[in-house]
């Protein structure tokens, strides 16, 4: 008896000593024990083992502390677990740290896991990864740490959330299973899920998964695929994606990969229109070509971004079509791109407009366009150049009013050309190009080819005086379009017209073409005279030679003599105390700038059989008084012009730069011979632009007749402001009388957008033309925010001149996702 007492007494304070250290510096804790007889039970073997720790039941390389040890039971032999409580602390063979407030440790031969973490369990690795759970168990078969119940882990900005996920301790990587992953702004969910590093980055794989950015329990939608890989920063992939609005699916594509800065890859637009019935816009876009990434299955450098539509119409058809944009040109919008688009039109003489459409009954409609660029230097000596293809195939001269509205209001009639152009410094471009004739349908001249060599201003042999030039040699051609030379030969049959009439008649259509050489030289000396006064005398001359090829004209040539002088005198005054917050004024300097040009042009007239090629257009703006800056060069006519002028311009000072507060300049032209419409005295000019604030921008371009009655008077302003941060206005007015050319117009556009709410939201636009009271536009949305969604539905009116168009579109966004959109957008 009194043996064992002195066993138990030197047990005791064995145990204070080597487990009474504080948890920093207590070595990892044994427990001797008798040797073991071959005739023990299992809970006899554990009392008379040698030596037993908790480091027995942990990897190679772990060490353990605790503060507490639970003894009694596993030395009695009623158990073969040893617990310990209290801030327990693993390190593991690569220096990563697991605590947590209690643990057990198994020492029985067939259990898997034989050390087990719980109670605030945490773990924090060397390179930055934390999970936090209620449970862990070390599995050395795999050389893993189990962790489960509540589980979230941290990895950079990314975010796991789930049942469970396995720590790998000897590659420090985690997998996952039924794992909820947040890096802003998605959420992924995987039935099975890993991380993947490779060259230093890491990227996310995931089998069963889905993707969603509303960040709550029950998501309001989710993209499902087979299989998912995300590459944080820069993109998405799903593999057989199913789209879900809750759990309801809605839409199914074979794959997608989402760029994280980019436009969403599907995008339908339902909606109804008069000259379409119902009908639904489908877009589904995807990037093409270039290598993959044999990991993701991402395209690395992809050279295209594809555009698949599939549309629609209920009284039309199903359109098909195929753009792409090459990424190699994703710095200029107007080149890189491929479009091509097929229906078969149910009922191709369905009238958009007042434009008669008698006897048109073509069923297949289409469009092919191309408009490509090749960069490089070719000739001799040539520092940069491209070779550029813009053309555009139409099946009728329709298609565009009918399913390309926006393309039909900006450019009804597209060009089809071939250029070829070779820059051999800042002074010199040589640009070789054709114009060539695809559609008969339009009227358009033809170039083959045009070769122009343009020398911009630069000094000669070293001296202060300035040479530029223009030099143009061509083959040119204009004919009619089909449609209107049909009208001419029916009109031409007619026996009641007269004999001016059918001179006139014949005389359009006769095939004009002709040979043209035009070149122009230009002399030029800046001089500054004291502070602020600077004269630039110029002197030109030209020639032009005309030989026709086909048409009244035989052979005539011109010479070209242009003379003029620019004088300016320029004043500035400094205000620093001009400071206000509200009008965005941070001290100010004010310019002034008096000027006048007195230019002088003597030339021959053509004959008036001749039907120019490059000839002027109406327009309310002057023209260019430099006969180099002239693109009509056909139609240059004698002039005697002196233009007086003033420019006022107010800078402060903006996010560490110069920004131009307001702008006004205000000038008139004083004829001594007009070569348009016979004036002496223009309109007075006055150009005012002042943007004050980023909320406030107005625009006012205005010339009214001061001394002649047979000028016009026009009037054109543009207003965008917010009142409010809730409210955005703009206006559009423009206001034209007593144009030679042009008819009277006063037309008024409006829009508006409100947001009632963080809910609610509403826009409405309206076009007015006052001259004939008619309301040509109007347009009303509303804005519904649905959390993760945002539900749009517009209706619209369009007068199009004896034809009235009614719609109505709808449109799904996910306000959450980065660059995601779906607009609710009406070509008017």
């Amino acid at each position: 008896m009194r043996a064992l007492t002195y066993y138990w007494i030197f047990s005791g304070a064995l145990v204070s000593f080597l487990w009474g250290q504080s948890p920093s510096n207590a070595p990892a804790q044994t427990i001797p024990l008798p040797a073991p007889t071959k005739k023990e039970t299992t809970s006899e073997k554990f009392r008379t083992d040698t030596i037993l720790t908790p480091d027995t039941t942990l990897p190679e390389g772990f060490t353990f502390r605790a503060d507490d040890l639970g003894l009694s039971k596993l030395l009695s032999g009623e158990t073969t677990k040893l617990e310990t409580k209290g801030d327990i602390r693993v390190t593991t063979n690569r220096g990563d740290k697991l605590r947590s407030d209690r643990a057990t440790f198994d020492f029985s031969e067939e259990t898997e896991s034989r050390a087990s973490f719980f109670d605030q369990v945490r773990l924090r690795s060397s390179d930055g990864i934390e999970i936090f759970a209620n449970k862990a168990s070390i599995d050395e078969s795999d050389k893993s740490i189990n962790f489960s119940g509540e589980v979230s882990a941290y990895q950079g900005a990314v975010i796991y959330r789930g049942d469970s996920i396995k720590y790998y301790y000897d590659s420090r990587k985690l997998s996952t299973s039924q794992l909820r992953t947040a890096f802003a702004p998605f959420l992924l969910e995987s039935g099975r899920f890993k991380v993947v590093e490779r060259n230093g980055e890491k990227f996310y794989k995931g089998n069963n998964a889905g993707i969603t950015t509303h960040d709550v329990e029950h998501p309001n939608f989710w993209f499902r695929g087979e299989e998912v890989s995300v590459l944080p920063g820069d993109k998405v992939r799903f593999e057989n994606v199913k789209i879900l609005a809750g759990d309801v699916p809605i839409f199914w594509l074979p794959n997608l990969t989402q760029k994280f800065d980019g436009e969403f890859n599907y995008r339908p637009r339902p909606g109804a229109r008069s000259n379409w019935g119902p009908f639904l816009l489908n877009q589904y876009s995807h990037d093409f070509g270039g290598p993959r990434d044999p990991d993701t299955r991402a395209l690395v450098d992809p050279l295209y971004k594809a555009r698949w539509n599939v549309d629609f119409y209920s009284r039309r058809g199903v359109g098909v079509g195929l753009d792409l944009d090459a990424y190699s040109q994703s710095s200029n919008p107007n080149v890189g791109k491929f479009s091509a688009y097929h229906i078969y039109d149910f009922d191709p003489s369905e009238q958009r407009s007042a434009e008669p459409r008698l006897g048109f009954d073509d069923n297949q409609r289409f469009i092919l366009q191309a408009r490509q660029r090749i960069d490089g230097s070719w000739l001799p000596g040539a520092k940069q150049g491209h070779l550029d293809l813009n053309s555009t195939l139409l099946s009728d001269f329709f298609f565009l009013e009918d399913f390309r509205t926006r393309d039909f209001t900006t450019d009804f009639q597209p060009d089809n050309t071939l250029s070829l152009s070779q820059q051999w410094d800042d002074s010199q471009l040589l640009t070789v190009w054709a114009r060539f004739r695809l559609n008969d349908f339009y009227q358009s001249d033809q170039r083959l080819p045009e070769i122009a060599f343009d020398q911009v201003r630069r000094p000669i042999f070293g001296t202060p005086i300035l040479h530029e030039s223009q030099n143009i040699v061509g083959l040119y051609r204009e004919t009619l379009a089909d449609m209107e030379e049909d009208e001419l030969r029916a009109q031409l049959a007619d026996p009641t017209i007269t004999p001016e009439q059918t001179s006139t008649i014949e005389n359009l259509l006769i095939d004009n073409s002709f040979a043209r050489v035009h070149t122009y030289h230009e002399l030029s000396l800046p001089v500054a005279v004291g502070r602020g006064l600077r004269f630039t005398p110029r002197v030109g001359a030209g020639y032009s030679r005309y030989d026709g090829i086909s048409g009244p004209l035989s052979s005539q040539e011109r010479g070209l003599f242009h003379a003029s002088v620019d004088a300016t005198l320029k004043f500035t005054k400094e205000y620093p105390d001009w400071i206000s917050k509200k009008w965005g004024l941070n001290s100010a300097l004010h310019v002034v700038q008096p000027y006048a040009t007195a230019t002088v042009l003597e030339t021959d007239d053509l004959d008036s059989a001749f039907r120019p090629i490059d000839r002027l257009t109406g327009s309310t703006r002057p023209r260019a008084l430099q006969p180099g800056r002239f693109s009509a060069i056909d139609d240059l006519a004698d002039w005697q012009i002196l233009r007086l002028g003033t420019r006022n311009r107010i800078l402060t000072r903006r996010d560490g730069a110069s920004h131009q507060w307001l702008s006004l300049d205000t000038y008139i032209d004083i004829f001594a011979e007009d070569p348009e419409f016979d004036r002496n005295v223009s309109n007075l000019y006055t150009d005012l632009h002042w943007s004050p604030l980023p909320w406030l921008d107005l625009t006012v371009e205005t010339q009214v007749p001061l001394f002649s009655e047979s000028n016009f008077t026009e009037v054109a302003t543009g207003l965008q402001f917010m009142p409010n941060e809730n409210t955005e206005i703009g206006f559009k007015h423009r206001f034209l009388q007593d144009h030679p050319i042009l008819n009277d117009s006063n037309r008024l556009e409006f829009r508006l957008y409100h947001r009632f709410n963080e809910e609610w939201g509403a826009a409405a636009t309206h076009r007015w033309e006052f001259a004939d009271s008619t309301l040509e536009f109007q347009q009303y949305s509303l804005y519904r925010n649905l959390d993760s969604w945002t539900f749009t539905a517009g209706v619209f009116t369009r007068d199009n001149s004896d034809e009235f168009e009614v719609g109505v579109l709808f449109g799904f966004t996910l306000t959450d996702f980065p660059s995601f959109s779906l607009p609710l957008q009406i070509d008017n």
